[in-house]
């Protein structure tokens, strides 16, 4: 199994594929729980991109990964209706989906 990861900045936070399903927000104030990333000066918002063989994993705030951790800790895997989950569930989907970003 190989490993790799960087960081890269981005203008948006939302755009990390898990983001929705982490940063929710609270009653139409502008804030959200947990709270969303700060932005770095002049650059943007850091992302994480980790690598695992063909599969990479995008994460725009701590919260992000510490969510995906904890999804695929969990035996068995959740399963319901939610995108993320059955995406998380489906291995194949991120390695074609990662495929496709590849091939861009």
């Amino acid at each position: 199994m190989s490993v790799k990861y960087h960081f890269s900045y981005q203008p948006d936070w939302r755009t990390a594929p898990v983001a929705f399903w982490v940063h929710r927000p609270v009653d139409g104030s502008g804030a959200f729980d947990p709270p969303v990333p700060s932005a770095i000066p002049h650059k943007g918002f850091a992302f994480l991109h980790v690598e695992v063989d063909a599969a990479e994993l995008v994460f725009s705030a701590p919260a992000q990964l510490e969510h995906f951790i904890d999804v695929l800790s969990k035996k068995p895997l959740p399963t319901g209706t939610s995108s993320l989950l059955h995406s998380l569930n489906r291995r194949s989907l991120l390695e074609s989906r990662c495929d496709s970003c590849r091939a861009v």
